[in-house]
């Protein structure tokens, strides 16, 4: 998150999706969208969504891409062309823990990206309304994150990396992890099975 002023900016880094989301992508981007809407709008009500979650750490958007598709700013490239039009949000909300929001029901990433940031304001409208006693809505989501995100952060605690760099390189975040964690190079047995735990 970026301080501008008085309204902070949430960033999101674009990454390949993984394993994890594909296992729990919803459809199979056969639909078309309810809604039709240019890009620049759909980042602009994601990022307000995800301001009103306040995120710690980064935020990941993960599109069917590989890592040639994905510019030096972390951004999708316009030519690219993702294999499957799911995608993913990932990050970990200081309110609400971590969750993972996957959408693969419509035919283009973008309106994927769209349902993703829709679906997270009709779960805050929730919120407004009063209907809820303590955060009901987001709990499938966090209880589908275990494993999915947290193995990330711990690798990237303990190697020295940003979690976007452990999407990215996934094996070398791991060895480095390891290097750092092991008892005979000045770390602890509970680092060094955190970061096995992880890499199961």
């Amino acid at each position: 998150m970026v301080l501008t002023g008085r309204v902070p900016v949430v960033k999101y880094t674009v990454r390949p999706l993984t394993l994890e989301a594909q296992d729990r992508m919803t459809g199979k981007g056969q639909e078309h969208s309810p809604f039709r809407s240019i890009w620049s709008a759909t980042e602009h009500l994601l990022e307000r969504e995800l301001r009103h979650l306040r995120p710690k750490g980064e935020v990941i958007l993960m599109v069917d891409v590989t890592e040639t598709d994905i510019r030096l700013d972390g951004k999708i490239r316009a030519n690219a062309t993702p294999a499957t039009p799911g995608t993913a949000l990932a990050f970990n909300s200081t309110t609400k823990g971590n969750l993972l929001i996957c959408c693969g029901r419509f035919r283009t990433w973008q309106d994927n990206v769209r349902a993703i940031a829709l679906g997270l304001e009709a779960l805050r409208r929730i919120d407004r309304y009063g209907i809820t006693q303590s955060d009901e809505q987001y709990k499938g989501w966090r209880a589908i994150t275990t494993g999915s995100i947290e193995w990330a952060d711990v690798l990237a605690r303990h190697s020295g990396w940003t979690v976007t760099e452990v999407f990215a390189d996934r094996e070398g975040a791991y060895r480095a992890a390891v290097k750092n964690a092991h008892p005979d190079t000045g770390g602890t047995a509970a680092a060094f099975a955190d970061v096995q735990n992880a890499r199961q």
